[in-house]
């Protein structure tokens, strides 16, 4: 019956029965034949085993193939996870590589002023560079009763006022500051020459800054601040320009902040124009400005300022354990379609952004870009910087109605 199923046996099958034939014919020749017989049971034995090892492996191979196609991606998606999971801490490190040159290149000479690293961000941020998706920062109202204190300095210089404002001028700059922070859910605190006077090192330093280094009435201020904050009462404290105006920075953000982390950061990289830190960390850091100091006025290669002289420390000694971030937009939240269109308020520049800085070049650049907003008897760029005040106003206002979406 073999036979039938395998061509293999059929052909050892016919060469045993003509052996056994021939074999019969001579009847001498059948212990030959026991012989014959033997060595076919053999043949066929060894036969079988090779035939059942093949099916086997053959079956083997077919259950391979009929894996389960989940299986079989399952298998794939490990091994891609583990080239993906390679590839991101790659991609990660290289991204916290550029954002630590982007801090450290930030102003690298003495030449390099607040105005250029406003122009800076405001390319790195431009109109065709971000999704204008007019998306709206979501603002819980509390009503607890404990409030941060934010500070900021003012020392009228003279009667006539300085950097392009007149003295009435930076006082309604200051009263728009205070309205804007107070509404936010700040309390606000100005700062003077008195506060600074409290320091131990403050004639020490205005003495150098005015005989040794010709510094102007208005920089020799800016120094001044740096002494108040370092002798507050409090354990630490808030510091911003009052030219800087909140956005996603609330009271109970700056209250989560402070609770978290009391070292020296400036929120405007290089700019020192929001600033936290602990009481030590103020005085820390003034010190290793005052020693950055050029020795005489013949030794500056420029102006000297407080914000020169922090770039200063960055550039010559490293950071400092001081932490920069870009959290401060240095421009108007407004666009407009194409050339000649509408403005409107662009609430995607404004996302992420603890505040904003509206600085001289700030006014300048949206004067000359038809963005600044319609503030009465500002004519020309001049005008615009004089009318910081109600644009600034007007800012906070669109802000609010168009961006802010508050939760009770």
């Amino acid at each position: 019956k073999l036979h039938n199923f395998d061509p293999v046996v059929t052909q050892l099958n016919i060469t045993y029965i003509v052996s056994i034939k021939l074999t019969m014919r001579n009847r001498k020749s059948r212990t030959l034949l026991c012989i014959v017989f033997f060595a076919w049971m053999g043949l066929l034995s060894v036969y079988f085993q090779q035939d059942s090892g093949l099916r086997t492996l053959q079956e083997e191979g077919q259950e391979v193939e009929a894996q389960p196609e989940e299986e079989q991606v399952a298998a794939f998606d490990e091994e891609s996870s583990d080239e993906q999971e390679v590839d991101f801490v790659q991609e990660e490190d290289q991204e916290a590589e550029e954002y630590h040159a982007e801090g450290e290149q930030v102003e690298e000479s003495e030449e390099e002023s607040e105005e250029d690293i406003a122009v800076e961000q405001d390319e790195t941020e431009s109109p065709e560079d971000v999704d204008y998706d007019n998306s709206v920062a979501l603002i819980e109202s509390s009503d607890d009763e404990e409030k941060p204190i934010m500070h900021t300095f003012y020392e009228p210089v003279g009667e006539g006022g300085c950097c392009g404002m007149t003295k009435e001028g930076h006082e309604h700059l200051l009263d728009a500051w205070k309205k804007a922070w107070e509404d936010a859910g700040w309390e606000t605190k100005v700062l003077t020459k008195e506060d600074a006077m409290k320091h131990p090192d403050f004639e020490m330093l205005d003495e150098r800054l005015k005989s040794r280094l010709a510094v102007t009435e208005y920089n020799r201020r800016c120094f001044w601040r740096w002494l108040a904050m370092a002798s507050l009462d409090q354990p630490s404290g808030w510091m911003s320009d009052y030219d800087t105006f909140p956005l996603e920075l609330t009271s109970e953000r700056g209250l989560e902040i402070a609770a978290e982390d009391n070292s020296f950061k400036s929120y405007g990289l290089g700019v020192p124009c929001l600033i936290h830190a602990s009481r030590d960390e103020w005085d820390r850091v003034i010190h290793l400005m005052m020693d950055n100091l050029p020795e005489t006025r013949h030794d500056v290669g420029g102006l000297v300022t407080d914000m020169y002289t922090l770039q200063n420390v960055d550039s010559w000694h490293g950071r400092s354990d001081m932490k920069w971030s870009n959290d401060v937009g240095m421009f108007f939240l407004y666009d407009k379609d194409g050339e000649d269109g509408e403005v409107y308020t662009n609430c995607s520049k404004g996302a992420g952004k603890l505040a904003v800085h509206l600085s001289h070049m700030a006014c300048e650049t949206a004067w000359d870009s038809g963005l600044f907003p319609p503030v009465e008897d500002a004519e020309d760029k001049a005008g615009a910087v004089q009318k910081r005040a109600n644009a600034a106003g007007q800012l906070m206002d669109d802000y609010r109605n168009h961006c802010v979406v508050t939760t009770e």
